[in-house]
């Protein structure tokens, strides 16, 4: 079966996301807290983000004054929704196409 590209695009969303937050909860077993990593692991996501989700994360308020780790810590919910909120629109489309 031949995946269209914006379905290959959700599919990358939503592994980032699984990653992130299983990465996440693998630091803070080890004790590392958000306000130690996110400084480092910040960059590392964002490189893996498309330029189109950066935009949109940047356009949906997040304040610049945020420290990172508000910003870290808000950034898997953001993902979640962004695949979530894409599903549902598919989903709307393909209803609207029959």
């Amino acid at each position: 079966m031949v995946q269209n590209p914006s379905s290959l695009k959700k599919k990358a969303l939503l592994v980032l996301y699984d990653k992130v937050q299983s990465h996440l909860r693998n630091l803070c077993s080890l004790g590392v807290t958000v306000d130690n990593c996110a400084p480092i692991l910040m960059p590392l996501v964002f490189s893996c983000l498309p330029a189109e989700i950066l935009r949109t994360w940047e356009r949906e308020g997040r304040d610049a004054g945020s420290s990172l780790k508000v910003m870290f810590e808000s950034l898997p919910e953001f993902l979640k929704y962004k695949v979530e909120g894409d599903s549902k629109w598919t989903m709307g489309r393909g209803i609207e196409a029959s």
